[in-house]
This record gives C-alpha cells, structure tokens and sequence, in this order.
C-alpha cells in the first residue's frame, strides 16, 4: 500500500510538471510566434544590417502569415535593398492589399518605379502619400524631380511655383525656385528668345530683388525691344532696392539723358551729387 501511494505520488508529479511545461511551451508559442513578433524582430535584424539573418526569421513568418502587410513589406525592403526590383515591387504591392494605408511600403514603391523609370508609376504613389500628408514638402520636391526627370519640366515648374506661393518663406525652396529661374535665363538668352529672356529676368527679380546684374540685363533688353519706359521703370526699381549700385544709378541717368528728360549738363549731378565722390 505505501509503494503505491509513493507511486501515485510521482505520477501525480510528473503529470503535473508534463502539463505546466505544455502550457508554459504553448503560451511562449503563442507569445513568439506571432505577426508582431516576426515583424519586430526582422525589422531590427534589418536595421543593424542583418539582412541574411533577418531574411531567414521573415521566412518562417511568410510561410505562416503570407498576407500580412508588415511583412510583405519586410520583404519588399529586402529585395529593395538588394536591388531585385521586380520582386520588390511585388510583395511591396502584397503589402498594400492588405494595408492600403502603409506609408512605408509606398515610398518604397517610389523609389522602385523611380529605380526602374517608370516615372509615371511613381508620381501616382507620391500622390498617394501627399493625400495623407498634403504639407510633406520633402514629398512635394520629389514630385518636382519626378516630372523632370520624366521631361516634363512645364508640369515641374508650375509646381514649384505653386509650393513657393504656399511656403513663400521656405528658403530651401526658394532657392530650387531661383536656380530653375536662373538656368531657363541663360537657355533663353542662350536661344537668343528676347521675349522669354525678358519673362525669365521679371522672374528672376521678383524671386532676388538684390542682384544688380538681373536689372541692367531687364534694362538693357527692354532697351533693344524700343521699351525705353520700361527700361527706365526696371532701372529705377534696382535703385530703390539696392541703393549702392552706382550702375544702376549711371543706366537710368544715361537713359534719362538720351530721352532729353535730364540735361547732359546735369548728368554728372545725378550720377556723383558732389565732385569729391567722383574723385
């Protein structure tokens, strides 16, 4: 009888511990393998720059949950990474079936169709990504390049124009204005077009108020174009805003003079109002 007892006692023991084991093990299973877990997991195996190790872990996460949208994207990133575009772009667009809303995976989908040209493709995701965030300038610049790249630098500058209006005091993009301003400028000039010459330079003036040379340019052409009035208009503009520019000074004096609305006798006057300062 006591053999016995002793018996049941270390069944009951062992069951006991077969069965907090099982559970124990079951809740773990439970606990790591999971969407969030893989996801996780791979994402910081990605990050420190296990791409392999981080690979493998996905894997198994694919083969038990092959729609979930982190892990497709995961994958698509991976792929990305190793520059396999056309499998990127699969289980990037996997992604999105099944979370349309993932902002990663479709600035990954930018930078593929950009990768592989498709410049069309890829201005369709930026909008995509601009209805969720309309004030992401990074994104509305990347449009910008977008439809250069595309040759579609009509489509670009309108653009550009239209963010400089709503962030007139953005200098980043004021500056991406000036300098579109200033290469369609020498393209004019260089063309020989007068009349788009002259459109660039009222631009450019507008956007840098203080560059001299951009009014005897304006000057100048209006001059040739028989727009003395004009001519005048642009000189005296420059001198208001830029006080120091004995140039300007001496281009509206001299067409003043030509046009008899300044003596000649009094050009020295107004250029140097007294001798020593011409000394």
């Amino acid at each position: 009888m006591r053999k016995f007892s002793i018996f049941l006692s270390l069944l009951l023991a062992v069951t006991f511990t077969v069965v907090v084991l099982g559970a124990d093990g079951f809740q773990r299973d439970n606990d790591i393998h999971t969407p969030d877990y893989y996801e996780h997991t791979v994402r910081k195996a990605f990050k420190r720059g296990d791409w392999n190790g981080g690979k493998r872990l996905l894997d198994e996460g694919m083969e038990r949950y092959p729609e979930v949208s982190g892990l497709n994207e995961l994958a698509g990133s991976f792929y990305l990474h190793r520059q396999q575009f056309d499998d990127a772009r699969y289980y990037l667009v996997r992604s999105l079936r099944d979370n349309n809303e993932n902002v990663l995976a479709k600035q990954m989908l930018v930078d593929v169709e950009e990768k592989t040209k498709n410049y069309s493709s890829a201005i369709c995701y930026v909008n995509e990504l601009l209805q969720v965030n309309p004030y992401w300038k990074g994104l509305w610049r990347r449009k910008i390049a977008l439809y250069r790249k595309q040759g579609n630098h009509q489509e670009a500058d309108r653009l550009l124009r239209r963010i400089c209006q709503i962030y007139p005091n953005d200098s980043t993009l004021r500056h991406d204005l000036a300098g579109r301003l200033e290469e369609q400028y020498l393209h004019d000039r260089k063309k020989g077009n007068k009349s788009a010459t002259i459109a660039s330079l009222r631009e450019l003036i507008e956007q840098n108020p203080k560059n001299e040379e951009y009014y005897l340019s304006l000057s100048n052409l209006l001059l040739q174009e028989g727009k003395r009035s004009d001519a005048i208009d642009i000189a005296d503009r420059g001198v208001q805003n830029i006080p120091g520019s004995t140039a300007l000074v001496i281009k509206k004096a001299s067409i003043l003079a030509e046009e008899n609305r300044y003596p000649r006798l009094h050009l020295q006057h107004i250029v140097c109002p007294t001798m020593w300062e011409c000394l």
